[in-house]
């Protein structure tokens, strides 16, 4: 699409065979990469689901789906955001590019409307609205009229459901996408009531979440090893040296008639670290990541349909979730094919046994998610991850943070060995 000025609408009939998910998902790149605004205005919910999941994951947290019933909207914002937020939070190398970049100083013009969509993101309480402008802090927006019945001038509009809006002309670029005949509708999803296609919007964000934590998780275990490795032994060197030197201060000030309490030093910042559990792994490829967001989607415990089926697929889970955080990719691939072997069987049995509902899948759905958005937030809340964040940025500027603090704890235990011996 160019950048010229208003333009007419030009219209465009869909081709036979065109996978429009991967074509819009690769139009939503191009703009991200340009730093364009892009909205998609989909023919009603349906193919919701099918654009999501062809979205690049590393692109998905900068892309609101919105689906057109009030609810459902409100849960997939406040999930996105949750989502844009922890990966900004955790600044790994897949929000580096120009799409973040651009994305960072659109933020950067509007910290008032940001910091009061994560407020409301907060306070999860699902009857209450958004604050207004807050579909603006995303630069993909996609979703139905419904969903978006006015907008502030974007650069490229793309409707798929053939009307024309008042605002359309107010836009640089529109291009409407007539649908393909009857018979050639093959991109439509089969999905068919309004809450299963919110169930499965739900469970792809939920997806990316899973992908959000254990990605989190591996990346604070790999750097409190080194931090263990490196810091700690130190640390725990220079406290029984400054131990050695206050009991020698106190029997030379004992000795010393007058002799008030000796300069405190600044433990602070070398304060013991908090226990940690061993930790074994490392950072995983991009490959990794794509493939166990993929799996996580397809096995997780809340698309169980009885109690026999969520406990197989909460096992499975818990395997998946390892073979990730060791960058396992074979053991990850073990579980994926223990599920396509079992699934036939366990959901035959689901017909026979207890059946959960739509209603109850989808609200352990939500549950899981504000489960994981506490976890987060402990882990982003922790003083081990703003090390690690600082860390980063650090190594961006060519720095290794942890090198540069065991030099400075070499420096101080040096010198307390030279203290100590001049004092002998």
């Amino acid at each position: 699409m160019g950048d010229a000025q208003a333009s007419p609408i030009k219209r465009e009939r869909c081709a036979h065979g065109l996978d429009l998910p991967s074509a819009l998902a690769a139009l939503a790149a191009e703009a991200l990469a340009r730093a364009k605004t892009l909205r998609i205005v989909t023919d009603g919910d349906d193919l919701l689901p099918e654009i999501s999941q062809a979205l690049d994951w590393r692109l998905r947290p900068l892309c609101l789906i919105l689906p057109g019933e009030d609810f459902a909207a409100r849960v997939t914002l406040r999930a996105t955001l949750a989502l844009v937020e922890s990966r900004s939070l955790r600044a790994g190398m897949e929000t580096v590019g120009p799409a973040w970049e651009n994305w960072r100083r659109h933020i950067a013009c509007a910290p008032e409307r940001w910091h009061a969509a994560l407020e409301w993101k907060s306070r999860a309480r699902l009857l209450e609205p958004p604050p207004q402008e807050t579909v603006a802090l995303f630069p993909i927006q996609i979703g139905s009229m419904t969903a978006f019945p006015n907008a502030p001038p974007l650069d490229w509009v793309v409707t798929l459901d053939g009307n024309e809006a008042p605002w359309f002309a107010s836009h640089a670029r529109v291009i409407n996408l007539l649908p393909p005949t009857t018979h050639e509708r093959r991109w439509v999803s089969p999905i068919g009531s309004a809450q299963a296609l919110e169930f499965e919007l739900a469970s792809q964000q939920l997806a990316e979440m899973e992908l959000e934590l254990a990605s989190a998780e591996s990346e604070l275990s790999a750097f409190a090893q080194r931090y263990q490795a490196l810091i700690a032994p130190r640390q725990r060197l220079l406290e029984r040296l400054r131990v050695q030197r206050r009991a020698e201060a106190q029997t030379e000030r004992a000795q010393t008639p007058g002799c008030e309490n000796g300069q405190k030093g600044n433990d602070a910042f070398f304060r013991e670290p908090p226990s940690l559990s061993p930790l074994a792994s490392s950072e995983s490829s991009l490959a990794l990541k794509k493939r166990f967001r993929m799996i996580a989607q397809k096995i997780h415990p809340d698309r169980a349909r009885s109690d026999a089926e969520r406990a197989w697929r909460t096992n499975l889970m818990a395997e998946a979730n390892r073979a990730y955080r060791h960058g396992d990719a074979h053991a990850l691939e073990a579980v994926f094919d223990r599920f396509l072997r079992g699934y036939g069987e366990h959901a035959e049995s689901s017909l026979r046994g207890e059946r959960y509902s739509l209603t109850q899948r989808l609200a352990a759905v939500r549950r899981r998610l504000r489960e994981i958005e506490r976890k987060l937030d402990r882990i982003y809340g922790s003083k081990l991850y703003e090390l690690l964040v600082a860390a980063r940025q650090a190594a961006r500027a060519g720095r290794d943070l942890l090198a540069e603090i065991a030099s400075r704890l070499d420096a101080e235990i040096a010198l307390l060995r030279r203290s100590g011996t001049s004092a002998s």
